[in-house]
């Protein structure tokens, strides 16, 4: 079975719908479940620029503090 095109393929995963045979969520529905843990608390968020610094092309703020920001 051909997959559709690339510009078809990537607004199903942004948008959601169906693919290949398998349902997939849309962009905005699998980024929410993550941010959920932020809003409830006990998780750590990180970005990989807070671990990288300037090296990565991070900034230089100190460790990484959780909540989106660094130290």
């Amino acid at each position: 079975m051909a997959l559709p095109p690339d510009h078809d393929r990537l607004l199903v995963s942004i948008r959601g719908g169906e693919l290949g045979g398998r349902k997939l969520q849309s962009l905005d529905e699998r980024c929410r479940q993550f941010l959920r843990w932020e809003r409830e608390g006990g998780a750590a968020v990180v970005k990989f620029e807070d671990l990288v610094g300037t090296k990565g092309g991070g900034e230089c703020r100190g460790p990484a503090t959780g909540g989106g920001g660094g130290g």
